[in-house]
């Protein structure tokens, strides 16, 4: 006997369609495949619920397959009566028993479609589960007997250049882009005439790899254009334009660094620069920990060898880093009379 598809999602015939949805979201929640792995009996489960929801959500097959078992309850019955007539045995030239009825193979039965609906699908906001427009799959495509103009039309890639500084590239990390796409309007329902479509401005975080060349290209799965009529959402393909850092050209004439070499500011505490220390240092190749020597002074240049941004040769360039000393805004009465000490200890002047 056919599966009754309201049994199967447990939910009663005049149901509406936002409780077909919700009553398939907790059978999916407990045996779709994802969740329960090689468990055959849920995976079967789910597949009939599927089915079920498939035909239900849609008004027009909905509306087939009740008829279909209204038809089938009213057969029913009347096979109900001929069999309680003939209890005692068909009439003479009859068969005993129950008759044979002949089963109408004039339409082949249509297999379970493939199990491509996963979870990302199943609970995102959209809320049609994967199967694009809504339709049932009925075997007859936008050409076929069931064909529409509003079939769901796949959306298109979005092809945007992106600049981003070379340290950035060299050392791997997050990039804003903003862009306009086509994107699906909140009034749009499966079924409506209009393709259901607005123009947008949106932004998308591009993660690069560490090393990322200049001309490389991304892709962003289905951050396109929406496609029509509840179709697809296309790819978002950004090309990268990787550019050089900006130089920090305040620097002393008597230490110069290299051409494509760049320097930095460092601020350190009077302890570190009397005593010395290590500093932990970000850098285009990642963070250091940087030691300062003793006794160094304000406005020292240290050089940390190819911590620097990468060249047109995509090389590592040196890192200057130049000291500043910091000291405190305000001393108590027990700090400055240390301080005085230390002046009577150390009485040479750097002037």
């Amino acid at each position: 006997m056919a599966d009754d598809y309201y049994k199967v999602l447990g939910i009663a015939k005049d149901a509406s369609a936002d409780e077909v949805k919700r009553a398939f979201r907790r059978i999916a929640r407990k045996c779709h495949p994802d969740v329960v792995g090689e468990d055959q009996e849920k995976i079967n489960q789910f597949k009939i619920a599927k089915k079920a929801y498939e035909v239900l959500s849609d008004p027009k097959a909905r509306s087939r397959y009740d008829r279909r078992n209204q038809r089938r309850a009213e057969a029913g019955s009347f096979f109900e009566a001929f069999y309680k007539q003939t209890e005692q045995g068909f009439p003479k030239g009859g068969k005993k028993g129950r008759p044979r009825v002949r089963r109408d193979t004039s339409q082949k039965r249509r297999a379970d479609p493939a199990n491509n609906l996963d979870l990302d699908d199943l609970f995102s906001q959209g809320g049609d589960f994967g199967f694009g427009s809504g339709r049932v799959r009925s075997g007859t495509g936008p050409q076929g007997r069931g064909g529409s103009k509003s079939s769901p039309v796949p959306g298109a890639d979005v092809q945007i250049t992106l600049e981003v500084d070379a340290s950035v590239a060299q050392a791997g990390g997050t990039v804003t882009a903003t862009y306009y796409r086509m994107q699906r309007a909140d009034s749009w329902r499966p079924g409506s005439p209009g393709p259901g479509l607005i123009r947008v401005q949106d932004i998308a975080d591009v993660r690069l790899l560490p090393g990322t060349p200049d001309g490389e290209t991304l892709r962003e799965r289905g951050l396109g254009d929406a496609g029509a009529h509840g179709g697809p959402y296309g790819d978002l393909v950004v090309q990268l334009i990787v550019t050089k850092p900006t130089r920090n050209t305040k620097q002393s004439r008597s230490s110069r660094p290299a051409e494509n070499d760049e320097d930095i500011d460092l601020d350190i505490s009077v302890v570190e620069a009397l005593l010395g220390g290590r500093v932990e240092l970000p850098t285009p190749q990642g963070s250091v920990l940087l030691t300062v020597p003793p006794g160094t002074s304000s406005g020292s240049r240290l050089r940390l060898k190819r911590r620097g941004a990468v060249d047109g040769a995509g090389q590592p360039t040196d890192l200057y880093v130049r000291v500043r000393i910091v000291v405190p805004g305000h001393l108590d009465e027990e700090s400055r009379a240390l301080v005085k000490e230390f002046a009577k200890l150390n009485p040479k002047s750097p002037r």
